[in-house]
């Protein structure tokens, strides 16, 4: 029986059963179906959801009834808005079309028609009126088509030690926050989504392979070369580099979570800097820049390391004094776990609260919670939020109430105990050992081997040495050694001279939130030709970086300079409006307003991609850095919204620039 058929058959039933056998009017039946879903979609947002699924629940059952088979069933509520079993088919549909996807790359096609199709699948899941009951599935699905977007982007090699560690954090690590999610997804009320789950993480799982191989062999290389850099962040250079200019503004929280991974850590960041409360900075004009731990990545050698400043093996013994001589005549206190427990009605221990509030003293807690919890057999959750931390959000109010800012980092990552152990190794550590290295393994030797002169350190994560935890770290993939500095500000007036603000959205990679046909490889990042000794220069002004795109709608990496040659009147759209009267007579109104060849570049960019972009795309087509694009686009804003007419809009939110083409062509063409 067609669809068509069976909803006839259903209207019939329904017409002898509830409606006196009368065929009433097709008008008021659609006003009462939207009625309907309106009051269960509210009904789902506003703290009555047992009512709406009690609502969907008769509804069901009366569609049994009407449809006479349970095939007939599923397929009328399958059109449903609201119902459990409209949005189990959108879920089906999505894994049909993630099939696509993996059968395109399998086949090492074009994956552009299959990603779109995904993208549209995922789509009218996230429009179903009840989305908000199976959020955690929800939010795996749209992780899902991230990790496919990932994996049909090219993966452009790197050539230096810092690149890699960059690439980490600005790309790969949003991969392992995406993979995290689908690992551990409920896929119980649609089957069909585990298998398409399971082979995107084993594709993913084999691209991040190959790169911590690539990257383990430059890390050795330059540990056995000099281990030196002029502007490379180690653990034990951080209180140098990044804590006391901070401190020379006023003086840091700094707040270690043992075994926070870069993918950790920057959940964690966005968790804290998109409700506004914190405003975050650092180093470099394009963004956050990794730290590396030492090799062996253990709590004994890289904490140790980072709390006293100098590469070094010890314990609480050995760090507290050591702190306490890093920052010399200024005052300073270091917590660790023990100090922290607070009495009967306080959220934070006394004598750490009146550190905090003490407005001369460095303060630095150690945080266990990430690494507890691997130790203990739990994995901990697939998403670390700030409230999952033990004392993290009491520190950081304390810290924000005594207007100080915080300094959010790890001594080290983890790596995950997936149930693959693949060695027999024998070893008093997790992930390193001494020896002959094996498959999935290298040496490491050099300065910074505090633990011997060599290391045979694991680079597979399968490879363990002891016995099964939920996590291990001490060896020498990414996912260990690579871990996040996050600089947060109470006030943009303690910003360290010379540093930079950063928008809240700019962070994510161009693939995390770019439509299929756009989806964008991150860019390159800026650094040394070679990863050696060079003589210490100052820092510049570091240009941002061309993204990489094999199949996305408009060349990123071409798209602005091309467009910057064609600004010229009646050459295209951006070329028309930047040369128009009425821009003339925007630009005497704003000072320094931004360059028109951009303008235009961003004009016609937006025009070809429907009149929407994300934030990352923006950036890459006028040349700016992502992370401080909100304070250009407020600019182009001001140019573009004569009379206040929503020409452009942007919001950080869902990190999109929109553009409304028929505003445009009637304010600056009189169209």
């Amino acid at each position: 029986m067609s669809g068509a058929d069976e909803v006839f058959v259903a209207r019939v039933r329904a017409e002898e059963r509830y409606l006196g056998r009368t065929s009433p009017d097709v008008g008021a039946l659609q006003a009462f179906g939207q009625a309907s879903e309106s009051l269960v979609t509210r009904w789902a947002d506003n703290g009555h959801a047992a009512q709406a699924a009690a609502l969907c629940e008769r509804a069901e059952a009366i569609l049994g009834e009407l449809a006479g088979t349970e095939d007939g069933r599923q397929a009328l509520a399958s059109r449903s808005r609201v119902l459990e079993a409209g949005l189990d088919a959108r879920f089906t549909a999505l894994a049909d079309a993630l099939v696509a996807v993996l059968a395109a790359q399998q086949a090492r096609a074009s994956t552009q028609q299959a990603l779109a199709a995904a993208e549209e699948a995922f789509a009218a899941v996230h429009a179903h009126g009840r989305k908000r009951d199976r959020d955690t599935e929800i939010r795996a699905a749209a992780d899902a088509v991230r990790v496919a977007r990932w994996l049909a982007a090219p993966e452009e090699p790197t050539a230096t030690l810092t690149e890699s560690s960059t690439r980490m954090l600005r790309s790969w690590a949003w991969a392992d926050r995406a993979l995290a999610s689908i690992a551990r997804a409920d896929t119980g009320r649609v089957p069909a989504l585990a298998h398409v789950y399971a082979v995107l993480w084993e594709r993913a799982r084999d691209r991040r392979a190959g790169l911590d191989a690539a990257f383990a062999g430059k890390y050795a290389a330059w540990t056995q070369g000099s281990s030196a850099s002029d502007d490379l962040l180690l653990v034990e250079n951080l209180l140098d580099r990044i804590a006391r200019p901070v401190a020379e503004q006023r003086p840091p929280v700094i707040v270690i979570l043992d075994g926070m991974t870069a993918a950790a850590g920057i959940e964690l960041a966005g968790e804290l800097t998109s409700r506004g409360g914190w405003l975050e900075c650092g180093r470099h004009e394009d963004g956050r820049e990794p730290v590396l731990a030492t090799v062996p990545s253990i709590t004994a050698i890289s904490r140790t390391s980072l709390l006293t400043g100098a590469l070094a093996a010890g314990d609480q013994a050995q760090e507290k004094p050591g702190f306490a001589a890093f920052w010399g005549r200024r005052k300073s206190a270091l917590f660790h776990k023990a100090s922290l427990a607070p009495g009967p009605g306080q959220s934070l221990a006394g004598p750490v609260r009146d550190a905090i509030a003490s407005a001369d003293t460095v303060v630095a807690v150690v945080l266990n919670a990430i690494d507890d919890a691997l130790d203990k057999g739990k994995q901990g959750p697939a998403h670390w939020a700030p409230d999952q931390v033990s004392y993290l959000r009491p520190v950081l109010d304390e810290a924000r109430r005594a207007g100080r800012p915080v300094i959010l980092t790890a001594d080290h990552g983890h790596v995950l105990d997936r149930g693959e152990s693949a060695s027999t190794a024998a070893s008093e550590s997790a992930r390193y050992r001494t020896g002959t290295p094996g498959p999935g393994e290298i040496t490491v030797r050099g300065p910074r081997v505090v633990a011997g002169e060599e290391v045979v350190a694991a680079v597979d994560e399968k490879i363990h040495y002891t016995v099964r935890r939920a996590g291990y770290h001490g060896g020498a993939s990414l996912a260990e050694v690579v871990i996040p500095v996050i600089t947060l500000l109470p006030s943009g007036s303690l910003l360290p001279s010379g540093w930079y603000a950063y928008d809240a959205a700019g962070h994510a990679p161009t693939w995390w939130d770019a439509p299929a046909s756009r989806a964008t490889q991150p860019p390159p990042v800026p650094g040394q030709a070679a990863d050696s000794v060079k003589p210490a220069q100052p820092r510049r002004r570091r240009p941002p970086a061309a993204a990489q795109d094999g199949d996305a709608l408009f060349d990123v990496t071409g798209a602005a300079p091309a467009l910057r040659q064609q600004v010229q009147p009646s050459a295209t759209l951006g070329g028309q409006v930047v040369a128009s009267s009425r821009m003339a007579s925007q630009r005497q109104a704003i000072p320094r307003a931004p360059a028109e060849a951009d303008v235009a570049a961003l004009i016609d960019a937006l025009a070809q991609a429907g009149g929407r972009l994300t934030l990352a795309e923006a950036a890459a087509v006028t040349g700016q850095p992502a992370v401080r694009m909100s304070r250009y686009l407020a600019q182009v804003v001001r140019l573009l919204n004569v009379d206040s007419y929503a020409v452009l809009s942007h919001s950080e939110a869902d990190r999109r620039v929109e553009l409304s083409l028929p505003l445009l062509r009637q304010q600056f063409l009189g169209e």
